[in-house]
């Protein structure tokens, strides 16, 4: 495999962690994207394109949320 997607690591079961502490993991047994922040799980998503999308908005506010420069 050449340059693997994100969606491609996490069907393989991988775990993502951005630098803001939000991180990914493919629960492939389930179909699902687990989705944490450094303090607990944060929710789920299906194991699919569309799912990736709205997991990294979810990083994406995460990011917004806790690490606005002032």
């Amino acid at each position: 495999m050449k340059n693997p997607t994100l969606l491609t690591l996490l069907n393989q079961g991988c775990t993502i962690i951005f630098p803001c502490g939000y991180s990914l993991h493919g629960d492939i047994r389930n179909f699902y994207i687990e989705c944490s922040t450094e303090f607990g799980p944060d929710g789920l998503w299906d194991l699919s394109k569309e799912g990736l999308i709205k997991a990294l908005n979810d990083v994406k506010k995460h990011e917004k949320d806790n690490y606005q420069i002032l």
